[in-house]
């Protein structure tokens, strides 16, 4: 999410805001193109094509940085602006969304490809605009503006930045858009006006339903949801701002089969599939002792394997 405790000591700390506890709603209908046609997403990468992108912050400026899934040849992203955050890559493994901050003040989205290429700024003006993240057949984009809501909603876009629209309209602030394998539904993050709870909804772009998945979860805050590329299970982190207890938690779609994959005492935010959907990457304070600190680490999907991959101190926001 753009606000929250995803900062360094030298970065302002916001507090995390979050949405009601709602039953399944109907968005109003939407302004928007015909959708592309629907199509499977590519075959999974190998792990050894496919880098965790994450962000780092050096010298008090977040940048980019791509690292082997074991831990090796660390390298950052080519070309990118100055403060460059929240990297998203998309289902084809060469394409990178993530958010800078512009010569205005105000973040946008940009696009590049992972290894080589000049960024394109996609969205102007208009607020901030940030959080974005690439259809599986990579014609449309879903990204967080605040241009029409303070708080924050999910809209819409070609993948070349024209024809913007707005899908979501909550009370609160919506945020961290992730797609399904299939492209027809839109898992996302919702805050309450309140600041008490967060839950994961499930939007479907062809009828604009949003129904709440989050609902069997312990946790109050249920942030950063994330699709397997295999389409069967929707990773998330969930914490309680009173017990200060964090986890990654994995869903079905249908809000069946919760599972708690790894937590504790520490934080552990932004799950991320990897492309054979066997592993989650995460950013956890667990070896640094401090929550304004985290690496990259890596889990399978049975608590089992935890292995520390980045040693940054200073590293957020991972995607794979």
């Amino acid at each position: 999410m753009f606000l929250g405790a995803r900062v360094t000591p030298t970065i302002p700390v916001v507090s995390t805001v979050t949405l009601p506890a709602a039953t399944a709603t109907t968005a109003p209908a939407l302004t928007r193109t015909t959708l592309p046609t629907i199509i499977p997403s590519p075959l999974p990468r190998s792990l050894e094509d496919a880098p965790i992108v994450f962000e780092r912050y050096s010298h008090q400026t977040p940048q980019i940085f791509m690292v082997n899934y074991n831990g090796s040849n660390l390298w950052a992203v080519p070309g990118q602006p100055d403060y460059s955050l929240v990297p998203q890559v998309g289902a084809d493994g060469k394409t990178l969304l993530f958010r800078a901050k512009t010569s205005d003040g105000t973040y946008q989205v940009f696009s590049t490809l992972l290894t080589s290429g000049t960024p394109t700024q996609l969205t102007h003006g208009n607020g901030n605009n940030r959080e974005a993240a690439l259809s599986p057949d990579g014609m449309l984009i879903a990204f967080v503006s605040d241009r029409d809501d303070a708080a924050g909603e999910i809209y819409l876009m070609n993948a070349d930045g024209s024809n913007q629209r707005r899908l979501t309209d909550h009370p609160g602030q919506d945020d961290d858009p992730t797609w399904s394998p299939d492209g027809r539904y839109l898992a996302h993050e919702s805050l309450d006006p309140a600041e008490t709870k967060g839950d994961i909804y499930i939007y479907d772009l062809e009828t604009g339903a949003s129904t709440l998945l989050t609902r069997s979860a312990p946790t109050r805050y249920n942030l950063t949801p994330d699709w397997s590329p295999d389409g069967k299970w929707i990773a998330f982190d969930g914490h309680d701002k009173r017990a200060e207890a964090w986890a990654i938690y994995i869903i079905h779609q249908d809000g069946s089969g919760l599972r708690r994959v790894v937590g504790g005492d520490d934080m552990c935010d932004r799950p991320a599939w990897s492309p054979d959907s066997t592993m989650l990457a995460f950013a956890t304070s667990r070896e640094t002792g401090d929550r304004e600190k985290s690496n990259i680490w890596r889990v399978n999907l049975d608590g089992r394997d935890l292995i520390q991959v980045t040693f940054g101190d200073y590293d957020f926001n991972p995607s794979w």
